[in-house]
């Protein structure tokens, strides 16, 4: 199941996430964590991070919101993984990084909202930015879209850049 605006879950063949990190509360979605098209979009997303590196390195005109949506387990809720986004980015020693995290917690009891939290590239599932107001990036959203009331996934779309 996804729960769609900052949070992907994986729990016995479920996904849970999710879409924006603008918001502590969310609608959710529901796909099977064998969905082709959102591991597609997960990976797109990982391939792609050097886009994000590089434009939160040297941010163009209009450019702000920088976001990575990061797993997390819970050592409680075994076979498990919560994805949230992260905002306040800093890198760390040793290719470690860390971020606020910006979602509650649906699942996972061992963070919360406001908490700072280390993770390395590995644990990273998707990115995000917005340019001149419109979303870049947040590549697990877009195989939603289609799955989303005409009238939601309208309004998302609104929100992203035209590729």
């Amino acid at each position: 199941m996804f729960r769609f605006f900052g949070t992907l879950f994986v729990a016995a063949g479920i996904f849970s996430m999710t879409m924006s990190p603008v918001n502590a509360r969310d609608d959710t979605v529901s796909v099977r964590s064998g969905d082709a098209e959102m591991n597609q979009a997960i990976t797109t997303a990982r391939k792609s991070l050097p886009v994000f590196f590089a434009m939160i390195r040297k941010p163009d005109v209009g450019v702000a919101g920088f976001a990575l949506k990061v797993g997390i387990k819970d050592p409680g809720v075994p076979d498990y993984t919560e994805h949230f986004w992260l905002v306040e980015l800093q890198p760390e020693r040793g290719g470690k990084f860390s971020g606020v995290i910006n979602n509650d917690p649906a699942k996972v009891r061992n963070v919360k909202i406001g908490q700072r939290y280390h993770f390395t590239l590995n644990d990273v599932s998707d990115w995000m930015f917005t340019r001149d107001g419109k979303i870049v990036g947040n590549y697990t959203m877009r195989p939603l879209l289609k799955r989303m009331p005409k009238a939601q996934a309208a309004q998302y779309r609104a929100m992203l850049e035209k590729p």
